[in-house]
């Protein structure tokens, strides 16, 4: 996991960013590893950096299978950060402490194992509401990608019904997305299916955005949910 250092000198793990800079206010982040600096929401897109051997050993570098594997934990451990830094619900106090750890299991027997040892949480039912949690940023199965590979061969269905279209494929019980994750799926679906020449992904983000119904709006997350009725 991606590391920091501040503007004040601190060094702060990727999902801590957030809230230190909501209290400290500082400008700028810089990568432990790369070097690069970030202002204002620009780290969030940080999610991978090159491995100390890659630092080091330059164009002599070669990735094996450790390094491909580690990839998959990489990108399954940003996936989640970003779910469960966007929930607001009565596991709130776990998922905050789940934050804290870059070794999430990817299997669910591995997982339950995890929660009962590191957050010493015992309770079936929550343990169970936590795997959905991030479940939700898993990779689609075989099945769930056939029918994204469906969905992406279907026609522009106008902002409302894609927006519709992207909620319902969600895998968990809770039709939901962080408005982000959600923006960035039904805009590209846009520039693709839709898009006139010299559409600019900028201003279909403003778009896409308004044409969200008030009542898919969450008061207390910055997630967008699809309603009972239409699930």
């Amino acid at each position: 996991m991606v590391s920091f250092v501040c503007a004040c000198g601190e060094t702060i793990r990727k999902p801590k960013v957030r809230n230190h800079l909501q209290q400290r206010h500082c400008e700028y982040l810089s990568c432990v590893d790369c070097n690069e600096t970030f202002y204002g929401e620009d780290y969030s897109t940080h999610n991978k950096c090159i491995s100390e051997a890659e630092k080091y050993m330059g164009k002599l570098y070669k990735p094996g299978t450790a390094s491909t594997e580690g990839s998959k934990q990489d990108r399954w451990q940003a996936s989640v950060m970003e779910v469960l830094e966007n929930y607001q619900g009565p596991l709130r106090g776990y998922v905050d402490t789940l934050v804290g750890y870059d070794n999430i299991p990817r299997k669910e027997k591995a997982f339950n194992n995890f929660i009962k040892n590191s957050l010493k949480l015992h309770n079936p039912s929550e343990i169970r509401k936590l795997w959905e949690l991030v479940q939700s940023a898993a990779p689609a199965t075989p099945e769930g990608a056939s029918k994204k590979r469906s969905a992406e061969e279907e026609a522009w269905g106008g902002w409302v019904e894609e927006i519709d279209r992207a909620l319902k494929r969600r895998r968990t019980a809770e039709k939901s997305m962080p408005w982000k994750q959600l923006r960035d799926e039904v805009v590209t679906r846009y520039l693709k299916k839709a898009g006139k020449a010299g559409s600019k992904r900028e201003d279909m983000n403003d778009v896409m955005l308004s044409k969200i119904p008030k009542a898919y709006l969450s008061k207390s997350a910055n997630k967008v949910s699809l309603p009972s009725d239409k699930q």
